[in-house]
């Protein structure tokens, strides 16, 4: 009897385990097929990326990112483009200018040299390229504008050189032993290096544009190299000298055209990269040196007559003075990397693919300002700037990208 009885309770049991097996199956299959689809949501996720790629470390790849749900569907948006400097992303324009070499702000607007075509190009107030002759000077190394933008000096590999007048349209060949040259701010004139075979006969000059009325300002001898020909807009100055005062830093000498005795300027650094004022009251210069692990650093200083080196002060600001454009004579944008090696300021091109964040910077106030990470259509952050200019009606940052050779506009209003 009892062996029947436990028989029993084993059949009960193996019948209560088959029915917990069967309804957790059955839990199972349906979570599977009819359940909740439950999804993590989306989140900003930190991430360190290998040294040397950008941005370097720690960088939140979903920042800025919206995830937007609407009826249970999930919509990625993009952070915006600001098509007007703000400080956030912002459009840099792609300008109709191609192969774009040594453009420049002139009294007739941007004029530039097409390196591809051999031609000179303005650009219209429509912002379309309009050629300035039809006559075609290719290879031009250098290009020299007139203030007014009526003529040009060409350099070109074999040593020759030429003044191109694109009112009358008519050529001027000047001798092959100039080189350098820098117009007055009137026009009227040029500075240049006058260099020979022998020591004794290279000169710091001035001339007419087309070549007469020349004369000497000082003789070069051996230190040609360490002469930079650019004519201030307060027509004092007509070229630096630099020389070594120690193992890091220069001092800086102005040259007049009348022996001036003009004081001299000592910068913390090597690598001196200058640009005047639009008064030419004041000198915007980038230095590197050891303490600033020899990368270039801003500065500014007072610059005519005898305030020269006084208010000489750092800007904090690690970018190349020829990255640079003042706008009025208290206002500057500079394109800064984003990332600059050790080094940097020794070789320019370690940086030369670096995306370029752009700054103002208030010398009145001495406030520092992000105004636009420049990014294309598609929101990439890839221009390298230089040759930065704003436009005469102060509306429009304009630069050329190193990578592509184009000019590209920042509306600043």
């Amino acid at each position: 009897m009892l062996g029947v009885k436990i028989e029993i309770f084993k059949k009960i049991g193996f019948v209560f385990i088959f029915l917990l097996v069967a309804i957790g199956m059955g839990f199972v299959i349906y979570r599977i097929f009819f359940g909740p689809l439950v999804r993590e949501p989306a989140t900003n996720v930190n991430i360190s990326l290998p040294p040397g790629t950008l941005p370097p470390t720690n960088v939140n790849i979903n920042a800025g990112v919206i995830i937007r749900n609407i009826n249970g569907v999930q919509e990625v948006v993009l952070p915006a483009i600001d098509t007007v400097a703000r400080g956030g992303n912002t459009l840099a324009e792609d300008v109709p200018a191609e192969a774009v070499s040594n453009a420049e702000v002139t009294e007739r607007g941007i004029v530039y040299y097409n390196e591809f075509e051999g031609k000179f190009y303005t650009l219209d107030k429509d912002g379309k390229p309009q050629t300035l002759t039809d006559d075609v000077y290719r290879s031009a190394e250098e290009i020299t504008w007139s203030p007014e933008g009526s003529k040009a000096i060409l350099e070109f590999p074999d040593g020759s050189n030429i003044l191109y007048d694109f009112d009358s349209k008519k050529q001027t060949t000047l001798p092959k032993e100039l080189s350098d040259f820098s117009f007055a701010p009137s026009g009227g004139e040029i500075a240049f290096k006058f260099l020979t075979d022998r020591k004794e006969h290279r000169w710091l000059g001035v001339s007419s544009p087309d070549g007469s009325q020349a004369r000497g300002i000082e003789q070069l001898g051996e230190n040609a190299e360490k002469v930079t020909v650019d004519w201030s807009p307060s027509g004092q100055v007509i070229a630096t000298f630099r020389e070594s005062v120690n193992a890091e830093d220069n001092e800086i000498t102005f040259v007049g055209l009348n022996d001036e005795n003009f004081k001299g300027l000592v910068v913390q650094g090597r690598g001196f990269q200058s640009q005047w004022s639009p008064a030419g009251d004041r000198l915007l210069y980038s230095v590197y040196n050891a303490q600033g692990n020899y990368q270039p650093e801003l500065w500014i200083t007072d610059a005519q007559g005898e305030n020269i080196g006084r208010n000489n002060v750092p800007l904090k600001i690690n970018t190349w003075a020829d990255k640079c454009t003042f706008s009025v004579n208290t206002a500057i944008y500079c394109a800064v990397p984003q990332t600059l090696p050790y080094g940097a300021g020794i070789v320019p091109d370690l940086a030369a693919s670096t995306p370029d964040i752009f700054y103002k910077i208030d010398l009145a106030t001495g406030t520092k300002t992000v105004i636009a990470y420049p990014v294309d259509s598609s929101g990439n952050s890839r221009f390298s700037a230089e040759k930065l200019y704003v436009g005469n009606d102060g509306k429009n940052l304009f630069f050329t990208d190193k990578q592509t050779r184009k000019l590209q506009k920042i509306r600043l209003e």
